[in-house]
């Protein structure tokens, strides 16, 4: 077992994305001032992009999904990425006596309910830690020997689900400029003006507050 480990979104692998953005396309539409259909497909890839970088500059995960992370060992204490963290779906493993076989150390999936005492999970701080109640199982020698898989991202709240409203709106006002600004200005320079860079500050100020660093 080693000490710890901080997983990087290069170690993950999403199992179920996105269910919907967290700007909807009419919200979007009213704030470009658009009362056509013509571009809907196109202003709904620009919301997509826009929350992909906000999620990027943030390292956050602004609306529910699921991911698994792939891991060499087990480890005293792990962070887990893209906050804020729902809950860990499972943590299972391959042995050396089963190499190609996942054994589940916790399933909150399975019937009957897998647990286990030998770690705990703090969710506002994203991380998963050894308990010393036991020891952690061997592992197989590969780089996947431990996947934990999580679910990551603000909760839709009410019936039916809404995905806009656990959102901060300073979030969300950041996908909104983003998107309008992918919408005004779809090429990166004029002819003959060369490349262009555009930094929007207002954007970079609502974002501010919610990076997190590693």
């Amino acid at each position: 077992m080693l000490t710890k480990y901080i997983v990087n979104t290069n170690d993950l692998t999403l199992t179920t994305d996105v269910a919907e953005e967290p700007v909807t396309l009419i919200e979007m539409k009213t704030h470009l001032r658009v009362d056509h259909s013509d571009e809907d497909d196109l202003i709904g890839n620009l919301i997509q992009a826009a929350r992909e970088h906000v999620e990027n500059e943030t390292q956050t995960a602004m609306v529910e999904r699921v991911y698994r992370a792939d891991l060499p060992d087990f480890w005293s204490a792990l962070r887990l990425p893209l906050p804020p963290l729902q809950e860990i779906v499972s943590v299972k493993y391959y042995t050396n006596d089963s190499p190609e076989v996942l054994t589940a150390l916790s399933d909150t999936l399975s019937s009957p309910l897998v647990t286990t005492d030998i770690f705990r999970v703090d969710l506002p701080k994203q991380l998963l830690y050894y308990t010393g109640s036991a020891s952690w199982p061997s592992t197989a020698i590969r780089h996947d020997a431990v996947q934990i898989t999580f679910k990551a991202g603000y909760a839709p709240t009410g019936s039916p689900l809404n995905y806009q409203a656990p959102l901060k709106e300073s979030l969300r006002a950041a996908v909104k400029l983003i998107a309008a600004d992918l919408y005004e200005n779809r090429e990166a320079a004029g002819v003959g003006q060369g490349f262009t860079v555009y930094e929007n500050r207002t954007t970079k100020a609502l974002l501010a507050p919610y990076r997190n660093w590693l």
